[in-house]
């Protein structure tokens, strides 16, 4: 073989090489990014960033399946920590009028945010959170009466809250979030938001008059409290409702509450 041809030959496995390499880099990147997983740091920045009043410090409070097990549980049901999936399941039993999972803590600023991710177990299982919940009158801590039958009309009659609901089209409705007492809506949407079997990144909160409900990085509803009057802070609630046909089930983790004073 004459010096020419093996200078040619060697010069082509040099570019097809050095092509390869190339093309391997590039896949390796892409890769990398494709199974890049956004970090807890990254993910309490945006948390923060809920609120426009960047001014004031933010406060995070990290609530873990073992202390969200022993929320106040309400109604005809259990709660339970799931091991192998690490949540919080609730669930109603059959003939119940609904679940809720209650703070024990009140959180008295008009700045919060919620932010969880949630399974829910079956189709009926139409979920709800409550937050900024107080008593009429006081706007303090609510005292649930010792009758309580697990039913909304609680929710919606005796106390003043925001609730934001999700997953409701067991119920024939969309996700919206209204006041209450009175279930004044403030706003709502024509996307279904959730499905069941399946984790879901949501956050729920409020910014003075400004209210919102997050899905998978997307803002599904969004609103203003219109009254003169805001309500104050208050307590947090998940709750849950099934159907005539069937009970609801849910599971509920990584749940952090932020709020600025």
């Amino acid at each position: 073989m004459s010096s020419m041809v093996c200078f040619t030959l060697r010069e082509t496995m040099k570019k097809t090489f050095a092509a390869l390499f190339f093309t391997l880099a590039v896949l390796g990147v892409c890769a990398a990014g494709c199974s890049y997983e956004e970090s807890p740091q990254s993910k309490s920045v945006k948390r923060k960033e809920a609120f426009s009043h960047s001014e004031k410090s933010v406060i995070e409070e990290t609530v873990d399946i073992e202390t969200l097990a022993k929320w106040h549980f309400l109604g005809f049901g259990e709660v339970t920590v799931d091991r192998e999936e690490n949540a919080v399941r609730c669930a109603e039993y059959k003939g119940s009028k609904g679940v809720t999972l209650l703070s024990p803590d009140s959180y008295n600023t008009r700045y919060l945010a919620i932010s969880f991710r949630v399974k829910p177990e079956t189709f009926e299982s139409v979920i709800i959170v409550m937050h900024s919940i107080s008593d009429t009158r006081s706007g303090g801590a609510i005292l649930i009466p010792e009758n309580y039958d697990g039913g909304f009309e609680y929710w919606t009659r005796d106390v003043q809250n925001y609730v934001c609901a999700f997953h409701n089209k067991a119920h024939d409705s969309v996700p919206y979030i209204c006041r209450n007492p009175g279930m004044n809506i403030l706003a709502k949407t024509d996307t279904l938001s959730v499905t069941e079997g399946e984790w879901h990144n949501v956050q729920i909160g409020r910014d003075g008059p400004r209210l919102w409900l997050e899905v998978d990085g997307t803002m599904v509803v969004e609103g203003t409290d219109s009254e003169s009057e805001m309500l104050p802070g208050g307590s947090i609630a998940f709750r849950l409702r099934g159907t005539a046909d069937g009970v609801a089930s849910a599971l509920f983790k990584d749940v952090y509450i932020s709020l600025q004073k």
